[in-house]
């Protein structure tokens, strides 16, 4: 049977899914710059079009490309970004002092411009803290104790 593994290898596990996690949200936001593209060159070809049926067709191409893009973009980016904060939480707990905060404190959902006109993110509720799994006393007090 394996020894169970120490603090600092959770926090170095942690921190690997953490850096997933923010690749995933940039290539999120790159799908959503793609989805522009996609966009643009429909309105143009839309624009292009000779007959009331064809025009109709494509606003509603246009529409059902627009909103299924931006609800699964946004739907991923938001559930990432809620991961990225139970790790924060988690990783900040296990370490015994504030190291990660972006997602918690400074992400747009929490200062962008969704926040400004009053919209709230959907965020997920934030981790329980299991109680058995992390040291009673954080890592730092035990190491300035020690010394």
């Amino acid at each position: 049977m394996s020894e169970p593994i120490g603090e600092k290898d959770k926090i170095t596990i942690l921190l690997h899914e953490y850096d997933t996690l923010r690749q995933e949200i940039v290539n999120r936001m790159n799908n959503g710059f793609q989805l522009l593209a996609v966009c643009a060159v429909l309105l143009t070809l839309l624009f292009q079009a000779k007959s009331t049926v064809m025009i109709v067709v494509g606003i509603c191409v246009l529409i059902a490309v627009i909103v299924f893009g931006l609800w699964t973009t946004f739907g991923n980016i938001n559930n990432a970004a809620a991961r990225l904060r139970e790790l924060e939480a988690d990783t900040n707990t296990r370490a015994g002092e504030k190291l990660l905060i972006w997602e918690s404190e400074c992400a747009g959902a929490l200062t962008g411009w969704w926040r400004r006109i009053g919209l709230r993110p959907r965020f997920k509720a934030s981790i329980d803290v299991n109680k058995n799994d992390f040291p009673v006393e954080p890592l730092v007090d035990q190491q300035s104790k020690e010394k």
